[in-house]
């Protein structure tokens, strides 16, 4: 892409169950990417988790819970790292952490700012309230 392209690129903020989430919006002369291909994080949904199981590839389980400012400061940092190539195949599962008390209890989680990393069934490793880019990218790196 040119130079000129990438300040044409503005952001746009939704909220999505409480959560900011940030996401590139393009103009007409920039090719268009798809929702599939953004990579967004998605809801936790036991579907969504065995689909991402087996894929192959590794994934988050982030524990956000509404209203929660290190949440806010997590997602945004998630969503960085999600731009950069080394990280476009990693898939996060977003659990509500103020409504999903059955997945609170199958993880083992009992804080808010929870990730946890797996590929395929296996856990890899977990932190909490990381909120800075490079300390989440450190833990995808297994």
């Amino acid at each position: 892409m040119k130079k000129s392209t990438y300040l044409s690129l503005i952001a746009v903020s939704l909220v999505n169950a409480g959560l900011m989430l940030t996401i590139p919006v393009v103009n007409a002369s920039t090719p268009a990417v798809s929702m599939q291909q953004a990579n967004l994080p998605q809801p936790y949904s036991a579907q969504a988790f065995t689909a991402a199981q087996q894929s192959g590839q590794p994934f988050l389980v982030a524990f956000h819970k509404k209203g929660c400012s290190m949440c806010v400061a997590q997602q945004n940092a998630l969503d960085q790292i999600l731009t950069e190539p080394q990280f476009k195949n990693v898939r996060i599962l977003v659990v509500d952490y103020n409504n999903d008390t059955a997945s609170l209890q199958q993880f083992k989680v009992g804080r808010q700012g929870t990730l946890i990393l797996f590929k395929g069934s296996k856990e890899i490793n977990r932190s909490d309230a990381l909120t800075k880019a490079v300390a989440i990218e450190k833990q995808l790196q297994g």
